[in-house]
């Protein structure tokens, strides 16, 4: 029923303007919107449980009257839903669950057939690239034609290059380094409007934050998001349309690959200062705890971003219809990030086992993280140039 909503609302949006029929301009428009619209209610679901500890809140909450039992008796579905469940084992519970079913494949089937070549008249004016392939116009500047066959150095020619392809599928910015912006936004609506419950739980641990490996908290997080983007473990297989074109020109593996683990550390360093900021919510932190935990959380997130490129290298995937195949559908992303998540589940239990300075914390952890950095730089330029030549598309 969504998917049918969607289509029936996106199909004759798209005939409006010709700037409309520009499927990135949609995908991007659409993400703003629906991130704005989770924010929205992640706000008013947060608001509501914090005063959960009011009974009087609880019931207006609770109520046939409040918001989300409005949105639930208006939602068809979702009421049908509601009485399958209340009728679970009776005839009136098969009923409503059967025209659930009837209900949503009719009308995603009405709608394929209503507006199916629309939808295919639409996709053909829409490509993977944002680019426009138009001719310069006569009164184009000197200027403009110069600035697009500047000569630049390899190394940031390659990395504007990442910068640039990363933009051209909206679905690999909104699902890839967006999330570094994205994630501390909820944390902070979750922590303005909850502060004191997250306070009262966050009693118990209160020792451990205030003692010497209590950085290793912010550390952690800046290093969660610097890893997550999926932008170095899945930066060969969002390549795969390119690479007949990489081949050909006088480009080392060293620099191709090079650009792509640079591209991943610009926002790894961003998820390391928002994490190194996030300290100074410990009592007594100061700027010495700040640059500890930046440190820690840069040197994971790099070890992460480098061991996914790496795999990524050694198991493309080069075969996709879709572009969001070679990110969303890949498996090296979901390696990485579960990856990177039972790392540091493991570091943080040996944290709680073992008894050391903020600087003795500093220089284990650092020592850990730096042999796989090590180990990178010694051995996989080597298995790229190998693997460069061997890559089918």
């Amino acid at each position: 029923m969504p998917t049918a909503l969607s289509y029936l609302i996106l199909i004759p949006f798209t005939k409006l303007s010709n700037l409309l029929s520009n499927k990135n301009f949609i995908l991007y428009v659409g993400g703003f919107v629906g991130m704005a619209v989770a924010l929205g209610f992640n706000f008013y679901l947060q608001s509501a449980m914090a005063k959960m500890g009011n009974p009087e809140a609880v019931i207006l909450f609770a109520s046939p009257d409040s918001l989300i039992s409005k949105i639930g008796q208006a939602w068809i579905p979702s009421w049908l839903a509601w009485k399958t469940l209340t009728g679970a084992g009776t005839g009136l519970g098969l009923l409503a669950l059967a025209a659930n079913l009837v209900l949503g494949a009719g009308a995603f089937l009405a709608v394929a057939w209503a507006l199916g070549p629309a939808y295919v008249r639409s996709l053909q004016s829409f490509g993977e690239s944002t680019s426009r392939r138009k001719a310069l116009a006569a009164g184009e500047s000197a200027t403009n034609i110069r600035g697009a066959f500047l000569r630049r150095p390899v190394m940031a020619s390659l990395t504007l290059r990442e910068l640039r392809l990363m933009n051209r599928e909206p679905m690999y910015l909104l699902n890839g380094p967006f999330i570094v912006i994205l994630m501390p936004i909820l944390l902070a609506v979750m922590f303005f409007l909850q502060k004191d419950a997250l306070m009262e739980s966050l009693a118990g641990v209160g020792p451990i934050l205030a003692g010497p490996a209590g950085f290793l908290v912010f550390a952690a997080f800046g290093g969660f998001l610097g890893s997550s983007t999926s932008i170095a473990c899945t930066a060969l297989s969002r390549d795969a349309r390119f690479l007949p074109w990489i081949r050909v020109l006088p480009i080392s593996a060293r620099a191709y690959f090079g650009a792509k683990l640079l591209h991943a550390e610009i926002f790894a360093v961003f998820g390391a200062v928002v994490g190194s900021v996030g300290v100074f919510i410990l009592p007594g932190a100061g700027l010495g705890d700040a640059g500890l935990a930046f440190v820690l959380g840069l040197l994971f997130s790099t070890a992460v971003n480098m061991g996914g490129l790496w795999l990524d290298a050694a198991f493309p995937r080069l075969s996709w219809d879709n572009p969001i195949a070679a990110m969303k559908q890949n498996p090296n992303a979901v390696i990485a990030i579960l990856g990177a998540m039972g790392l540091l589940a493991g570091l943080g239990f040996l944290s709680l086992k073992l008894s050391a300075s903020k600087i003795g914390f500093t220089l284990l952890y650092g020592g850990v993280f730096l042999v796989p950095i090590v180990l990178w730089i010694l051995f996989f330029p080597r298995f790229a140039e190998r693997k460069m030549d061997r890559y089918e598309v």
